[in-house]
C-alpha cells in the first residue's frame, strides 16, 4: 500500500511539473511593438518630459505569470525580491525572487501607472559593493555568443567584481529554456530581451519588475544619451510595472544606403532630405527614372516599415487618466494604413487595381529580389552596383563603409566616399513626424533570479549605454571610418528621440497581430482588395488585443 501511495504521489508530481512547463510556455509566440501614451511614467507625481529637443551622439550597437503586486516595500527592497540585505550580498547562495499572476477583467485597458523614485545618488555608487563575489547567469538569443557581447558582459563584471556566465540559446528557444531553468531551480538572473517576446514573456510569468532597481539619477535626459531610457523602456511595460530596461540606441532603426556615384546632384538622396523633398512621390519618380539603365532604384525592405513611416497605428489609444489607456483595434477604415499598403502594392505588383502601377511601366519589380535569378545578397548586389539603394540598420554604416573599400565594391569604385546614408522618407499621412522604429531590445531579470539581480540588470543596462570597446591606438583607417560614421549618423540624432514604435505585440495562442501582416502581404501580392481585407481582419485584431490585455 505504501508503495502504491508513493507511486501515485510521483505521478501527481510529474503531472504538476508538466502543467508548470505548459503554463510557462503557453502563448510564447512571435509578436511586435507596443505603443502607449507618452505620459504613463511619472517621477513621484511629475510627468516625464516628452519633448524631443537637442542632438544625440547615437551609437547603435545592437546584436542581431506575472507579478502585479510585488512593487517593493518601505525599506527600499527591489521590486520582485524577497527582502534581505541587497546592498552588499557576497557569496553565491541565491535568494530568489517570487511572483504571482493576476488577471484583469477590463480587457481593453492598458495599465501604465509607474513611479520612478527621485534620487541624486547614481546606481554605480549605490551598488558599488552589491554584486561583489556573486555569480550570475545570463541567457542570450544566439547559440554562438559573439565576442562583442562577451566583451560588454566581462567589462561590466570586472568593474563590479562579479562573474556573469552566458548561456547561448536558439532564438525561438529562449523562453522555453527560461521556463525549464526556472522549474529546475536554476533561473536566469539576466535575459537579453527581444521586443517580439513582449508581453508574452510577462504573461508566461518569466520576468520580474525592475522599476524599483534604479532612480531618476540613472535615466537619459532630454538632451543626453547615457543611462536607462524611460521613453523606450515603456515598450516593456505591463500592468503597472517595467519588465525590461533599454538604452537610447538599443533599438533597430533602418535607413537607406545609396550609391552617391550614380545618385548625385539633384538626385542625391541626402540633399533631397535636407531640402524637405525626400518623399514617397520622389521614390516613385526616381524608380521610373533609373528603371531603363543598368541600375535600378531598388529599396527592398523599405516597405517593411511603410506603415510606421506613414504613422499608421493599428491601435487607437484613449487616455483615461490615472495611468489607464483604452486600446481599440484600428484596422478597418484606417486610411494611413490603406495608403501605405497601396503604395507598397504600386511598387511591387502589376497594375491590377492601383492606378500608379509602376510595375506595368517598368516591366519588373522596382525592388531587388533574389527570386529574379540573382544569387547575390542585397548587400553584395548594392556593392556591385546592381542596385542603387539598400535598406539596412543605421548601425551598419561602419561595416558597409569598410566593405566599400574592398574588391567587391565595384559599383562604388571601391571608394567609401560614394556610400550615402539617408533616412527613409515619411508617408503623406505622417503629421507627427515620427520616424519608424524596428524591434526594441533590452535587459530583463528572470523570475526566480537572485534578489540582487534586478539591481544588477539595471546597473548593466546603464553601463551598456556608455560602453566603448578598447581597441588600442586607432589606425588611420579607423580614424577615417569613425569620422565618416559620426557624420553619416548626424541626421538620425533627433530621429532617435521621436520614434514610432509600431504596435503588433498582442495576440493569442492562435496567432498575433504580427501574423496578420503576413496575411495582408500575401493577399495584396495576389491583387486582393485592401479595404475589404482590413475589414475582415478587424475582429481578429480585436480578439488578439483583448485576450492579451486580460493577462495584466
Amino acid at each position: 500500500m505504501q508503495v502504491e501511495v508513493q507511486m501515485k504521489m510521483k505521478m501527481k508530481m510529474k503531472y504538476l511539473c508538466y502543467i508548470l512547463v505548459v503554463v510557462c510556455c503557453f502563448s510564447m509566440m512571435s509578436c511586435s511593438r507596443q505603443v502607449v501614451s507618452e505620459s504613463w511614467i511619472s517621477i513621484e507625481g511629475e510627468t516625464v518630459s516628452n519633448q524631443q529637443p537637442g542632438d544625440a551622439n547615437v551609437d547603435n550597437e545592437t546584436e542581431n505569470g506575472q507579478d502585479v503586486s510585488n512593487v517593493g516595500d518601505s525599506s527600499g527592497n527591489v521590486a520582485g525580491t524577497s527582502g534581505g540585505d541587497t546592498s552588499s550580498n557576497s557569496g553565491n547562495t541565491k535568494k530568489t525572487t517570487t511572483s504571482t499572476k493576476k488577471s484583469n477583467k477590463q480587457s481593453n485597458i492598458l495599465y501604465r501607472n509607474i513611479t520612478i523614485k527621485k534620487s541624486s545618488t547614481k546606481l554605480e555608487d549605490a551598488y558599488k559593493n552589491t554584486f561583489k563575489g556573486k555569480t550570475y547567469t545570463c541567457i542570450y538569443w544566439n547559440k554562438t555568443v559573439d565576442s562583442g557581447f562577451k566583451n560588454r558582459i566581462n567589462s561590466f563584471a570586472q568593474s563590479y567584481g562579479c562573474t556573469i556566465k552566458i548561456d547561448g540559446s536558439g532564438f525561438e528557444q529562449v523562453r522555453s529554456n527560461m521556463a525549464k531553468a526556472l522549474s529546475a531551480g536554476k533561473a536566469y538572473d539576466m535575459v537579453r530581451m527581444h521586443g517580439s517576446w513582449h508581453p508574452r514573456a510577462v504573461v508566461a510569468n518569466l520576468l520580474v519588475p525592475l522599476e524599483d532597481a534604479f532612480t531618476t539619477a540613472d535615466v537619459v535626459t532630454d538632451t543626453g544619451t547615457a543611462g536607462i531610457d524611460l521613453k523606450k523602456s515603456k515598450y516593456f511595460a505591463w500592468g503597472n510595472h517595467l519588465y525590461a530596461l533599454t538604452t537610447f540606441s538599443d533599438v533597430s532603426v533602418s535607413a537607406l544606403y545609396y550609391n552617391k556615384k550614380i545618385l548625385k546632384g539633384d538626385d542625391d538622396l541626402l540633399t533631397l532630405y535636407k531640402k524637405g523633398q525626400w518623399t514617397w512621390a520622389k521614390v516613385k519618380e526616381l524608380a521610373l527614372k533609373y528603371s531603363d539603365g543598368p541600375h535600378r532604384l531598388a529599396v527592398k525592405g523599405f516597405m517593411d516599415n511603410s506603415n510606421a513611416l506613414n504613422d499608421a497605428q493599428l491601435i487607437k489609444e484613449t487616455d483615461l487618466g490615472n495611468g489607464q489607456i483604452k486600446l481599440e483595434a484600428n484596422f478597418a477604415g484606417n486610411e494611413a494604413l490603406i495608403h501605405a499598403l497601396q503604395f507598397g502594392y504600386a511598387l511591387r505588383n502589376k497594375d491590377t487595381g492601383v492606378k500608379t502601377g509602376l510595375y506595368a511601366k517598368i516591366g519588373k519589380d522596382c525592388f531587388w529580389s533574389n527570386a529574379e535569378g540573382e544569387s547575390l545578397s542585397n548587400k553584395d548586389a548594392f556593392l556591385a552596383g546592381k542596385i542603387l539603394v539598400y535598406s539596412d540598420e543605421v548601425g551598419s554604416f561602419s561595416t558597409l563603409y569598410r566593405a566599400a573599400m574592398g574588391s567587391n565594391a565595384t559599383g562604388l569604385d571601391r571608394n567609401p566616399d560614394n556610400l550615402g546614408l539617408v533616412p527613409s522618407p515619411l508617408g503623406p499621412d505622417n503629421k507627427s513626424g515620427k520616424y519608424a522604429a524596428g524591434w526594441v531590445y533590452g535587459w530583463g531579470a528572470g523570475r526566480g533570479c537572485d534578489t540582487t539581480a534586478p539591481k544588477m540588470v539595471a546597473a548593466f543596462c546603464k553601463y551598456y549605454s556608455t560602453y566603448k570597446a578598447e581597441t588600442g591606438t586607432p589606425s588611420a583607417t579607423d580614424l577615417k571610418v569613425n569620422a565618416a560614421t559620426q557624420k553619416a549618423k548626424e541626421p538620425f540624432d533627433k530621429l532617435y528621440r521621436n520614434l514610432n514604435f509600431y504596435n503588433l505585440s498582442f495576440g493569442t495562442e492562435n496567432g498575433s497581430m504580427v501574423d496578420m501582416t503576413y496575411t495582408w502581404n500575401k493577399n495584396i501580392s495576389a491583387g486582393g482588395d485592401i479595404t475589404a481585407m482590413l475589414k475582415t481582419l478587424q475582429p481578429q485584431a480585436e480578439n488578439h488585443l483583448k485576450t492579451s490585455l486580460a493577462y495584466q
